[in-house]
C-alpha cells in the first residue's frame, strides 16, 4: 500500500478541480504563504493543495480530522517530517549504490572492494530506514489520534515493525554495516548438475524472506533440494580465483537490500509531501489564533446548499493586516446574491472573504470564522473587473471587451453545482445595457444550477432579475454587510 494523508482512498484523487491562476491572484491567495512565513517546500505544498480543491465531502472531512489530530498533538507533524527527511537521505544513498553498481558493471570494473562499499552503504541505509519505521510507529502510538488517516498510518508502521523478521533483518544490516572489519567472507556456492556454479550467496545465520515488507521473496542464503552446496571461507586477496564469485555473491545481496529499501520507500513516497501540507496548515491555523482571529472547520451544508457563517473575516487581511479585519455574519439561500454599497465600504473584501473561505474549506483547511456551513462546489472561480486589479496585485485596461472575454472564459469552465464570484464587472459600459446583459448571464447561471455572488454598482440589476432569484445584501457603516432581502 502507499501511505497517503491527502485522500481516503485511490478513487478520491480524481475528485479535484483546478483553481485558475486568475482566481488565485484575484483573491490574493497566492500571497498567503508569505504572510505566515512558510518555507519553499511548505509553500509549494500549501499552494499545491489550494490549486486543487476537492469536490468530495469524504476527502474534506478526512483532511479536517487529520489536521485536528496534528493541532491536538503539537509535536507530531514536526517529528514525522524529520523522520521523512531520514527516508529521503536513505533514498539518495540507495540511488547512488544502484548507479555505482550499474556503472561499474557496464564498464567492466566491478571489484570486491566496490561491492563491499556498496553493501555497507546499502546496509546502513536499510538500517536507518528500519529504525525510521520504528520511530514513526512510536511517535504515532504515543499520540492521541482520532482521525482515520493517521490511525491508518499508525497501523501500517505498527504491522511492519511488529513482524518477527523485522528484528532479524535489522541484525543482518548491523552485520553488513561492519563488513569491512572482517578479513574473510562466508559464501555458499550452489552447483548445478554439471558442476557449474548456478548461484552463490553470502551465508547468514538464518534463512528467511521479506514478505512482511512486500518485497521480492528472495533470500539471503538458500538452496534447492536437488542442488549440491559447498560452503567456502574466501580470503579477499587481489587476483584471487574466487574474486568473481565474491563479486557475484555480494552483488546479489546488495540488489536484495536495494529492493527492500525501494519497496519500503515506495510505500511512503507521498508521506513527506503530504506532511509538508499539514505542517503549513498547522502554521496557518496557529498564525490566525495568535492574531486573535477565531478559526473553525466549516460543516457541510445539506440538500438546500445554503451558505452561512458567523464572524467571518477576510483571510488576507486576517493574516497581513495592521489590525483585525471587521468580521461579518452571512446567511445566503444558495441561489444567487447581489452585494451593493458605496465605494470603499467593504464590498470587495466581503466577497473575497467568502470566496477564499469556500476554497480553503474544500482543501480541508479551517477558515477565519466562529462557525460556518458551506456546500461543496463542483468548481469555484472568481472574476474581478480589470479596473479592480490595482487592488489585487494585477494590471489591466478595464476595457469592456476584456471583461466580456473573462466572464465568458469563466462560465465555460462551470458545471452544475459550481460557484462563481463576480466583482464589479461591466462597469465600463452604458449603465442600462450593462444591467440587462449581466442579468441575462446571472439568470443563465441560476438555470444551470450555478451559485453566483456578485458585487456590483448596477442597481437596476434588482429589477432585471426574476423575483426571488437572488439574495440582496448591502454594506452599512463600519464595513458591515447585511442582508436586506
Amino acid at each position: 500500500m502507499t501511505v497517503c494523508l491527502m485522500f481516503p482512498d485511490e478513487k478520491e484523487k480524481e475528485s479535484v478541480f483546478g483553481l485558475s491562476e486568475r482566481t488565485l491572484l484575484d483573491l490574493s491567495i497566492d500571497r498567503l504563504p508569505d504572510l505566515i512565513g512558510l518555507d519553499a517546500a511548505q509553500k509549494a505544498a500549501f499552494l499545491g493543495a489550494v490549486r486543487s480543491p476537492s469536490t468530495s465531502v469524504e476527502t474534506v472531512i478526512f483532511r479536517q480530522e487529520i489536521l485536528n489530530d496534528f493541532l491536538n498533538n503539537p509535536d507530531l507533524s514536526g517529528r514525522l517530517s524529520f523522520l521523512c527527511g531520514i527516508a529521503d537521505q536513505c533514498r539518495g544513498a540507495i540511488e547512488k549504490v544502484v548507479t555505482d553498481k550499474r556503472r561499474a558493471s557496464a564498464n567492466g570494473i566491478s571489484s570486491v572492494d566496490l561491492m563491499r562499499n556498496c553493501l555497507q552503504t546499502s546496509a546502513v541505509a536499510l538500517k536507518r530506514l528500519l529504525l525510521m519505521f520504528a520511530d514513526a510507529a512510536e511517535a504515532l502510538s504515543s499520540s492521541a489520534l482520532r482521525s482515520r488517516g493517521l490511525s491508518g498510518v499508525l497501523r501500517y508502521f505498527s504491522e511492519k515493525t511488529a513482524a518477527p523478521d523485522f528484528g532479524r533483518l535489522l541484525e543482518i544490516c548491523r552485520k553488513y554495516e561492519r563488513f569491512g572489519l572482517s578479513g574473510n567472507m562466508n559464501v555458499r556456492i550452489t552447483l548445478d548438475g554439471s558442476g557449474k556454479i548456478s548461484s552463490c550467496h553470502l551465508i547468514d545465520r538464518k534463512d528467511f524472506d521479506f514478505s512482511f515488507l512486500k518485497t521480492p521473496k528472495r533470500r539471503i542464503a538458500g538452496r534447492r533440494p536437488d542442488e549440491e552446496t559447498a560452503a567456502h571461507t574466501v580470503a579477499r586477496r587481489s587476483g584471487d580465483v574466487f574474486e568473481p564469485v565474491l563479486i557475484r555473491a555480494v552483488g546479489e545481496t546488495v540488489d536484495l537490500i536495494c529492493d527492500i529499501c525501494s519497496g519500503m520507500l515506495s510505500d511512503i513516497s507521498l508521506l513527506g509531501s503530504d506532511l509538508e501540507f499539514y505542517v503549513s496548515a498547522v502554521k496557518f491555523t496557529e498564525f490566525l489564533k495568535e492574531r486573535g482571529i477565531p478559526v473553525c472547520f466549516p460543516r457541510v451544508s445539506g440538500v438546500s446548499r445554503g451558505i452561512s457563517a458567523s464572524g467571518l473575516s477576510d483571510t488576507f487581511l486576517a493574516l497581513g493586516g495592521d489590525s483585525k479585519p471587521v468580521p461579518n455574519d452571512v446567511s445566503l439561500s444558495g441561489k444567487g446574491a447581489l452585494i451593493f454599497g458605496e465605494n470603499g465600504s467593504g464590498k470587495t473584501v466581503f466577497l473575497r472573504s467568502l470566496a477564499t473561505a469556500r476554497i480553503l474549506f474544500q482543501c480541508g483547511l479551517p477558515v477565519p470564522a466562529e462557525s460556518a456551513e458551506f456546500p461543496v462546489a463542483a468548481r469555484i472561480c472568481a472574476v474581478f473587473a480589470e479596473a479592480e486589479k490595482k487592488d489585487n496585485g494585477g494590471t489591466g485596461s478595464g476595457r469592456f471587451e476584456t471583461e466580456v472575454k473573462a466572464v465568458a472564459d469563466a462560465i465555460g469552465t462551470l458545471t452544475p453545482g459550481s460557484a462563481v464570484f463576480f466583482n464589479e464587472v461591466f462597469q465600463s459600459t452604458e449603465y442600462r445595457e450593462a444591467s440587462e446583459g449581466f442579468a441575462d448571464i446571472l439568470s443563465y447561471l441560476t438555470d444551470t444550477s450555478v451559485q453566483w455572488t456578485a458585487v456590483t454598482h448596477l442597481d437596476e440589476l434588482k429589477n432585471c432579475l426574476p423575483e426571488g432569484s437572488a439574495d440582496i445584501l448591502t454594506t452599512v457603516t463600519g464595513f458591515r454587510v447585511i442582508r436586506v432581502l
